[in-house]
């Protein structure tokens, strides 16, 4: 599996166990990288996990992916010319320098990060704890040098981190996205999404997950709802929390059965007189992947 490769970094030390590093000055930034190299593997899902085996509170290091010569880089977020995607201690995810999510949970000790790559999509995932928190599906097509790598920044000394296989990624809980939530929805601890909108508007939330391989699957419970409302359940872009009616069009690759027994597939009504769901109902929704299908229960 091999260990880590600190390269000119000279404020990190490899200690006997090859696969752990322990960060021995925090007045310098000091990146590493995994010896290993993701392979170009379309359809299989890649990955490292660190684990944070020593961090002092108020640390600030960055876990992600990068070609061996982000060990170059003097900074907590390298330049775009790195092609470096990472998620800081802090919370705050980005892909090649450029600042795309902000709102993750921060880091702690003992805290599991896994990382996935997905060359088919473009994308790399973030867990924490095997619970989904950063995504990003900015790389270009034709990448294939990514390795581990690891950032140390202000406050790191003493911080020790051991790298690990991953085997598999365990589904974790699905939580509605706050960064891209509208003005007139709130999300209570992470799940309830409480609408509060004026009669006739619409509100689209989407999960932080970003599912992209297996067969996933989720579940809403309708808590409450007016007689007259119209709530739809399904999957779809990131983009489809930017839809302002009631079904998201074709540009938003969303799939959708509502509240009225209708099924929509971008956006067109494909089907009508489905059983409809209200207040205490459970609507799940499973997605095969590799078999392109989507299925909805309604109370199991």
């Amino acid at each position: 599996f091999g260990g880590w490769d600190v390269g000119r970094a000279k404020a990190v030390q490899v200690l006997e166990n090859p696969e752990t590093l322990r960060c021995v000055d925090e007045t310098l930034c000091s990146a590493v990288a995994g010896t290993f190299q993701f392979s170009q593997q379309p359809g299989v899902e890649q990955g490292f996990q660190v684990v944070l085996t020593k961090f002092p509170p108020g640390a600030v290091l960055n876990i992600g992916v990068a070609p061996l010569s982000c060990l170059e880089t003097a900074d907590l977020v390298p330049a775009q010319k790195y092609g470096h995607f990472g998620l800081t201690s802090q919370g705050h995810g980005y892909a090649n320098g450029r600042l795309e999510k902000r709102d993750a949970e921060p880091l702690r000790e003992g805290d599991i990060i896994t990382v996935t790559v997905d060359f088919a999509h473009h994308r790399v995932v973030w867990f924490c704890n095997y619970r989904p928190v950063c995504y990003s599906d900015s790389f270009r097509a034709g990448s294939t040098a990514f390795h581990p790598s690891v950032i140390f920044g202000p406050g790191c000394k003493g911080a020790e981190i051991t790298l690990e296989r991953m085997e598999a990624v365990p589904p974790g809980p699905v939580e509605w996205d706050l960064a891209s939530k509208p003005t007139n929805v709130t999300i209570k601890h992470g799940l309830t999404a409480v609408w509060s909108g004026a009669q006739g508007a619409c509100g689209t939330v989407r999960s932080a997950t970003c599912f992209t391989w297996g067969r996933p699957m989720f579940e809403v419970q309708v808590d409450l709802a007016p007689h007259t409302g119209y709530i739809m359940v399904g999957f779809g872009q990131a983009n489809v929390t930017r839809t302002l009616g009631p079904i998201p069009g074709e540009s938003y690759g969303h799939f959708g059965y509502s509240s009225a027994g209708d099924l929509i597939d971008h956006g067109v009504k494909v089907r009508a007189g489905l059983p409809t769901f209200g207040v205490s109902d459970t609507v799940s929704v499973g997605l095969d992947i590799d078999a392109r299908k989507i299925l909805w229960f309604v109370n199991s």
